[in-house]
């Protein structure tokens, strides 16, 4: 009872009494705490209770039913001070602490002192009962919580003290836990008499299936090089279970027959019980064993047979989705699953046609003998018959047309539609679930669904028709291709189906002189980039979610494609006026899901037919530009280094393509024939119709766009552009004739810059559609429409509006120069205008407040901004990376769950002309009772400061490396009462010359020489709880060594003489021998007995205990 007693109060026994003979305890209901109490309500490591400046303290160790001094709870990490008499309660135990007695001190010496915690044993006679107490004593305190593997590791910290007479190098081992999961701050330790160190354990497991689950006893052995002894202390650490397991299916679509492949990657034994899941519940599942049981690190097989419940003699083949999914039996919550595909295929499918056209003939031919029997009047029998003959000979003649194909426009799409008006126009494909990544143009849902704007019939894009049956194929594909990229969830939270994402590709929809433009539509075409912006909304939206860009066009060999799949990157491929998605690849067979035709699985469907690939890939970096115009117009980009992408030539869609250059490097060029409807109800779209399509790479660039009509009829262009975040500026232009458009793109940007140096739109021609340039904003006068598009500048004669063009008659604006004469019917040429340079906002301020909530931990930052001039646009960033969208363009908000220092900056720019503004936002919590905080404009919030450390005192003392002849460490501690977040150390001559710890103690080393007056080193501490600081008086320690006594002798045998109380250590050329031997007298050695090769040698020696000498010679062996 050292330092006092706790005395148990309890109502069903005799009290007990645990005496605390240890500065520090643990607390709790683990056997290797040094007080285990047996309670449920006692936490396994509850409260640790210690001794500092001579008082007791007790904390918290974040148990669940907390610790109590006096009724006063005692908050984790607060600790309380413990006085003669207080009642401290932990769990549903009640203690009393009782001081120890005050008694005159006596002179023992350290060695003769009783080791805490072992039994008093009668002394034998004649024994020394010094020599019964070990020199050696250690203390081990366990981590506080189970260790979770690959998370944050478990600390355990010991405690050794030296209580014999002279200097010991201890090795410390640890027993019982693999070697890789734990690491020391220091495996060796030089202790001098009287003195006692502390070595922090790290055991961190890695997070694999060989780090099981469960209680872990361990041992630490600390033994002593000058004596030989082993002191053992052990513990007990707890490793919680982490889940890992993993199902799949093989093959992934199959007739009949699957295996179940199941892989235990966690830490415990994990059983799954397994069940089969389709929308309709039409299928049985036959599972070899109703559960999966796999130890960890295992892996299981087990095959399943899918059938369907009802099954039908004739129809269609169909491909239907199921789910195999596991529930674990521990945890109803954890929950595993793999997606097949059942491949239904009729049985009687194939003898359908000949059982038909065997009735048919069985028909026939009973008509023509009633006819024969009855031949002198006509009758109903007699045309009934007739026209059977006629519908077989048509039926038979009927495969002889294909021949005829070369001739009709239908040729194009031979072994693509088949254009089966029997069909019913709408079927049932597939289900399409938002949970499955297979969907059908076809399906009820949406088969009626308005395709983009093909209901303006004033507008030929759309040649398949008007709804998704007829025209759905391409947003079909995006949205097989978007789930089979787990995204399954709409910006808005409903799930991700064909119908959802064409009411999203029509968002931002405006009606142009060609048709309409829209967030993923274009003139009737499909904007494959849209997935660039509307995967970022759903991952801006559901967080977690991934994004994905369009990674360009593909030739659609088989060898891409394949290539493409098994990356885990999928692919639409492009047939003539159709699009499906390639999904997987089954050996040598490319899987496909075709939108139409569910019974068309394979590449090899459409063998020879496919024209190219859509590619897509998982990105963070949503950037991009497409550029689309009609068919019939040319469209050519140069860069600034004068390559171009694209062209001009007055030539069909199909040569065009063929003549165009694509020299911008990853840009590409592409006429995008308009599809076919399958149906067959709209005729076969013209040769020529569809668009024309540039794409551009997301790099920083000035380009300029040429639009022409070779007819010299209205031009139109649409361009899409994509910054870095996904965030799209749309800009549309109709024209005259030719057109030439300025943009400087940069990806950083959210919106690029225009400017339209050369579009005419005479009487009735479209105007530049797009968001007009804010008012206030420069340019003024007639500058080019820029950032925003819009009409800008005059009224032309019919009407139209000009891009920066003077109305006739009229002067130009200072700095313009009109160019050329008004065209025929006083239509005025293009005036090129002197840009006038914008001006940048005249001042920009940003104020941040920050507010705190304790429970649960949490600080919420809102900025907002004051602006004072005309701003086209802002942007944010916190600690260099742009702020989400969605966000206020003039305020801002984000929270942090810890304290951290946030730069926030704003970005306000007037066109090209920006000004920023930046506030150092540092988010400090108060500590838990604190008074609440006020936000504050400054950024730092005003709160209570927190309370100071209190007694706080620094001690160092140097101990030298016994196995090194350049190094020593200088160990140093605080001690104080009171709360601490960090101490910041610094001893400028060592190194390291300063750290920043959690912990009250610090090592750091020192270079050696031997003899002079040694180096005085300075060492300072710096106490904070967290903004409020205490540095108690420094530390200075003297460093060297002291020469030593001359040595004698040579390679058989050297020696030296000293009174010297200590150890010795030998060295060889500047390497160890042996361990460090006592002193007695002084010391010899010997060095031929390791086996020196011939020559002459260095011996060295280092021998003392506080004060270390160092001397040495030269041998010959």
């Amino acid at each position: 009872m050292k330092y006092g007693t706790l005395e148990l109060a309890v109502t069903d026994g005799p009290p007990g009494e645990y005496p605390l003979d240890l500065p520090q305890l643990t607390i709790g209901r683990a056997a290797g705490c040094a007080i285990v109490l047996d309670d449920q309500s006692v936490s396994r490591q509850h409260a640790r209770v210690f001794v500092e400046s001579g008082r007791l303290l007790i904390d918290d160790l974040g148990s669940e039913a907390g610790t109590f001094v006096d009724g006063e709870r005692v908050e984790p990490g607060n600790p309380a001070l413990v006085q003669d008499g207080s009642e401290l309660r932990i769990g549903s135990r009640v203690f009393r602490y009782i001081a120890p007695a005050v008694v005159a001190a006596e002179a023992v010496s350290p060695a003769a002192l009783p080791v805490p915690g072992t039994p008093d044993l009668p002394a034998e006679e004649g024994a020394d009962n010094e020599d019964l107490s070990p020199d050696i004593h250690c203390s081990l305190s366990l981590p506080a919580a189970p260790i979770d593997p690959g998370a944050s590791p478990g600390l355990a910290y010991l405690t050794i003290r030296n209580r014999g007479r002279v200097v010991d190098g201890l090795d410390i081992a640890v027993d019982g836990l693999p070697a890789e999961w734990v690491r020391m701050s220091s495996p060796r330790v030089l202790l001098p008499p009287g003195e006692q160190a502390e070595v922090a354990l790290v055991i961190q497991p890695p997070r694999r299936s060989e780090s099981r689950a469960g209680d872990y006893p361990f041992s630490v052995v600390v033994t002593s090089t000058e004596t030989g002894r082993e002191v053992v202390t052990s513990g007990q650490v707890t490793i919680v279970p982490f889940e890992g397991t993993e199902i799949a299916l093989k093959p992934v679509r199959s007739r009949r027959d699957f295996v179940i492949t199941a892989v235990n990657h966690g830490n415990a034994v994990a059983t799954y019980a397994l069940a089969g899941k389709d929308d309709e519940e039409s299928f049985i599942y036959e599972f070899e064993a109703p559960a999966v049981n796999l130890e960890p690190g295992a892996e299981g097989v087990l095959r399943l047979r899918v059938r369907p419940v009802k099954r039908k003699l004739f129809g269609p083949p169909m491909i239907l989705p199921f789910r195999v999914q596991g529930t674990a039996t521990n945890d109803p919550t954890a929950r595993v699953s793999a997606d097949g595909q059942l491949h239904i295929v009729r049985p009687l499918q194939a003898w359908k046609m000949p059982a038909i056209l065997s009735m048919l003939l069985f028909m026939t031919f009973g008509s023509l003998l009633f006819y024969w029997r009855w031949p002198s009047t006509p009758t109903s029998a007699y045309y009934y018959a007739r026209n059977v003959v006629r519908d077989v000979r048509e039926f038979v003649s009927g495969r002889e047309s294909t021949a005829r194909a070369a001739s009709n426009p239908e040729a194009t799409y031979a072994g693509i539609h088949m254009c089966d008006k029997k069909n019913p126009t709408k079927q049932d494909g597939f289900s399409g679930p938002a949970q499955a990544p297979y969907f059908s143009q076809r399906d009820p849902a949406w088969a009626d669904t308005i395709y983009a704007r093909s209901d303006d019939k004033q507008y030929p894009s759309a040649y398949c028709g008007t709804d998704f049956d007829q025209c759905g194929c391409g947003v079909t594909s995006v949205a097989s291709v978007m789930a089979l990229f787990q995204i399954l969830t709409m910006p808005d939270g409903k799930p991700l189906t064909p119908k959802t994402v064409n009411e999203w590709f029509n968002t931002q929809a405006r009606e142009t002189s060609r048709g309409w433009v829209s967030s993923g539509y274009v003139y009737g075409d499909v904007v494959w980039s849209a997935v660039n912006q509307l995967s970022a909304e759903i991952a801006r939206n559901q967080p977690g979610s991934r994004t994905i860009r369009f990674a360009g066009l593909g030739t659609g060999k088989e060898e891409e494609v394949k290539s493409e799949l098994k990356a885990g990157r999928f692919v639409i491929l492009e047939l003539p006026g159709h699009y499906v998605a390639a999904t997987g690849v089954d050996g040598e067979n490319i899987l496909i899901n075709d939108p139409y035709y569910p019974d068309r699985q394979l590449h090899s469907d459409y063998k020879d037919r496919v024209r190219g690939s859509v590619l897509f890939e998982p990105s963070t970096d949503l950037s991009g530009v497409t550029i689309t115009v009609p068919s019939d117009i040319r469209v050519k980009v140069t860069d600034a280094q004068g390559k171009v992408v694209g062209t001009l030539k007055t030539v069909s869609p199909t040569e065009a393509a063929t003549d165009a250059q694509v020299g911008i490097k990853g840009a590409t060029y592409r006429f995008k024939h308009a599809w076919r409807d399958p149906t067959c109800v709209e005729s076969p779209p013209p040769a020529d119709a569809g668009t024309n399509q540039i794409t551009l790479p997301g790099a920083l660039g000035q380009y300029k766009i040429e639009v022409t009509d070779p007819r010299g009829e209205k031009t139109a262009v649409a361009i899409h552009s994509y910054d870095r975040l996904g965030q799209v500026a749309l800009r549309s232009e109709d024209g005259q004739g030719q057109m030439v458009i300025q943009m400087n793109y940069d990806p950083a940007k959210q919106a690029p810059e225009f400017a339209v140096t050369g579009a005419v739109a005479p009487g009735g021609g479209g105007a530049a559609t797009g968001s007009a340039t804010p008012t206030g904003a420069t340019p003024q006068g007639g500058a080019p429409a820029v950032s925003g598009g819009g009409a800008a500048g005059g009224a032309t004669p019919g009407g139209g509006a000009t891009a920066g063009a003077t109305p006739a008659g009229a002067t130009p604006a200072p700095g313009e120069t009109a160019t050329g004469t008004p065209g025929a019917g006083g239509v005025p040429t293009v005036v090129i205008p002197t840009p006038i340079p914008p001006k940048a906002p005249n001042n920009v301020t940003v104020v941040c407040t920050t507010t705190y909530v304790q429970d649960p931990k949490n600080a919420t930052v809102a900025c907002n901004a004051a602006i004072d001039g005309a701003v086209t646009s802002q942007s944010w960033t916190i600690n260099g990376v742009p702020a989400p969208s969605g966000q206020n363009k003039n305020a801002l908000s984000f929270s942090f769950p810890q304290d951290t220092t946030v730069a926030v900056v704003l970005s306000a720019c007037n066109l090209t002309a920006c000004k920023t503004s930046a506030s150092e936002v540092k988010v400090q919590f108060p500590p838990p009772g604190a008074a609440s905080v006020t936000p504050t404009p400054s950024g730092t919030p005003t709160a209570v400061p927190p309370p100071a450390v209190t007694e706080a005192r620094l001690f160092c003392d140097v101990t030298y490396d016994p196995y090194s002849l350049k190094r020593g460490l200088i160990s140093c501690e605080t001690t104080f009462l009171g709360a601490f977040t960090t101490v910041i150390w610094s001893a400028p001559q060592a190194s390291p010359p300063s750290g920043d710890t959690g912990v009250k103690t610090w090592t750091t080393e020192f270079p050696l020489g031997l003899g002079g007056g040694g180096v005085a080193i300075t060492v300072t501490a710096t106490i904070c709880n967290f903004t409020t600081c205490v540095t108690p008086d420094s530390a200075t320690v003297n460093v060297q060594y002291l020469a030593g006594a001359p040595l004698s002798g040579g390679c058989s045998g050297v020696s030296f003489t000293s009174s010297v109380v200590g150890y010795a250590q030998w060295f060889i050329d500047g390497n160890p021998v042996g361990s460090p031997l006592t002193l007695s007298g002084g010391s010899s050695f010997n060095p031929s007995a390791y086996g020196p090769t011939a020559g002459v040698h260095t011996i060295d020696v280092l021998y003392g205990g506080r004060q270390v000498y160092r001397t040495g010679m030269t041998v010959t062996c």
